[in-house]
């Protein structure tokens, strides 16, 4: 069986990520571009998932724009929040504890997220899939997604086999590329479906290749630069497919291999700001910018000439993994 493909954009504001997380002014012309990366997309029958935050809905003319692109049936609005830039400020976002949601108080998170989803309903619009900033989620914030007045059901925030240096950061070190189901939590609320981005390993069983990187790099053998060894030599390869930081070659490679193994579906992705140069330090030149296109444009080709993968939004998705759901739920014998 075809698995499902989906393309995601964190629609954001472009700042230097090394200096902090700006609560002041900010900027988002790169928003100008995203028709050019849609009809890249568009070219190789891709579908795209805009998650896209409170600074460019707040935007009149950014709001434009990425709402005329996905009135398209190609592609899809979702919901992402950067909570150093959404009101109420309540800090400085100094330390980057305070950079990741879930660290906040119950009422924080429940303000935050709702002024993002008031400034998306305000002007007609009503997001059923979620990505948080820095990849942060959790039960508060999933408890506010499918409320019955939100019934979000999609939340792709969750990065396998992965956790960051960063105090107070998301572990996902025990998750794998599986779609994981959340049941509703009220009457009246939604399922909702964690899909995972795709960072993965080009060899089996991905756990024990997951914590044996681990292993390696907290420990004195990082020294002799193993993890590099085994990527270079092709033993195995940690790969995201993240068009901004992997290169074509690889990201196909892993592609090559989760077919093989029929994983149900696969995510890749990027940032909005990373398509300007100057907008993040992955585009801090053309020349950058210039070859995050020519990536993205070579894995779509490769895919679009592929038969085991499908396009899809991330909504599409959930909602094929809930009828698959459901229909697994009919007892034997059952009339349809």
């Amino acid at each position: 069986m075809p698995s499902f493909y989906t393309v995601t954009i964190d629609t954001e504001e472009e700042w230097d990520w090394d200096a902090g997380w700006p609560v002041g002014q900010h900027s988002i012309l790169n928003l100008e571009l995203m028709p050019d990366f849609y009809a890249l997309c568009k070219a190789h029958g891709a579908k795209t998932t805009w998650f896209t935050n409170w600074s460019v809905m707040n935007q009149e003319q950014a709001r434009s724009t990425i709402v005329e692109i996905t009135a398209n049936k190609d592609a899809e609005l979702g919901m992402h929040i950067h909570p150093w830039l959404t009101p109420p400020i309540t800090g400085k976002y100094d330390k980057a504890r305070d950079s990741f949601l879930h660290n906040s108080p119950p009422e924080v998170i429940h303000d935050k997220l709702n002024s993002v989803w008031q400034v998306f309903t305000e002007h007609g619009c009503r997001p059923k899939t979620f990505r948080g900033g820095r990849y942060s989620c959790g039960p508060e914030v999933q408890k506010f997604l499918q409320h019955p007045d939100r019934k979000f059901i999609a939340d792709a925030s969750v990065v396998p086999y992965t956790t960051w240096a960063d105090d107070g950061a998301p572990d996902y070190r025990d998750r794998d590329l599986q779609p994981n189901r959340l049941a509703p939590i009220e009457a009246g609320g939604s399922a909702m479906w964690e899909i995972p981005c795709t960072l993965a390993y080009t060899r089996n069983s991905m756990e024990f290749w997951a914590d044996t990187f681990e292993r390696i790099e907290h420990s004195f053998l990082r020294h002799f630069r193993l993890n590099g060894i085994l990527s270079s030599t092709g033993i195995v390869q940690r790969v995201w497919l993240n068009f901004e930081c992997t290169p074509a070659k690889e990201m196909i490679a892993l592609l090559t291999f989760l077919e093989k193994i029929n994983i149900p579906c696969v995510t890749l992705t990027l940032h909005s700001s990373s398509l300007m140069n100057g907008g993040n330090p992955y585009s801090h030149s053309q020349k950058s910018v210039d070859q995050i296109n020519e990536c993205v444009a070579e894995v779509l080709a490769w895919l679009a000439n592929n038969n085991s993968y499908t396009p899809v939004t991330i909504a599409e998705l959930a909602e094929q993994l809930e009828k698959q759901y459901q229909e697994q739920q009919v007892p034997t014998g059952a009339q349809a």
